[in-house]
């Protein structure tokens, strides 16, 4: 069993939308799965099943899939204080098409789908809080939909800078232009016109 103190970004992610009764607190204490993972683990792969919900206590992750070609795109990172999973996978607990990656050492703390739905069926506080983050992520995806499909790719750039500030001390150039969909060379280019501009992407 964790002690609340170890588990306090979890308590505070959830409560930032509703208050948590002291049983709820208590379940989450004794449920909670407590990981640490070397830089490289693979958490997920095609083909499994995303039977848990992660919470990043430490570390950062990316998730991508490998097209028919062989070519690797990355859907996206995640780093500490946020939520991971493979969403649709998760959800509909059917078979995912993405790997799930630390990019760092890791230390996870995590939920089964049986779990998680515990919470909602014996606290309303659990309907409520579920029902806000899966709002917020799918808002979050289209918002990411929509950079990355319809805009010039300084301002896909400057959009992942926003989120991760330190991007480019967290993973390579090679991920990083796959999460944009550009090339390796469009990147170098677009770094030189966001600097030229004044704009300065933190890089080392």
């Amino acid at each position: 069993m964790e002690s609340l103190t170890n588990i306090e970004g979890v308590l505070q992610l959830m409560g930032q939308i509703a208050p948590l009764p002291d049983p709820f607190q208590q379940r989450i204490a004794s449920q909670l799965r407590s990981e640490h993972l070397p830089a490289k683990t693979i958490i997920l792969s095609p083909g499994e099943t995303a039977r848990r919900i992660y919470y990043v206590k430490k570390g950062f992750l990316r998730s991508y899939f490998i097209d028919p070609q062989g070519r690797e795109h990355t859907t996206g990172f995640t780093r500490q204080g946020e939520l991971l999973t493979s969403p649709a996978s998760f959800l509909l607990q059917q078979p995912t098409d993405e790997y799930i990656q630390a990019l760092q050492d890791c230390h996870l703390l995590s939920l089964s789908f049986h779990q998680l739905q515990s919470y909602y069926a014996d606290f309303p506080e659990g309907n409520l809080i579920g029902r806000i983050l899966t709002e917020r992520h799918y808002a979050m995806s289209q918002q990411q939909s929509r950079i990355l499909r319809f805009r010039r790719p300084e301002e896909r750039y400057q959009a992942l800078l926003q989120r991760h500030p330190d991007i480019e001390q967290l993973t390579t150039t090679v991920n990083i232009a796959t999460y944009l969909d550009i090339n390796r060379e469009t990147l170098s280019r677009t770094r030189s016109r966001l600097l030229r501009s004044s704009i300065t992407p933190k890089y080392g």
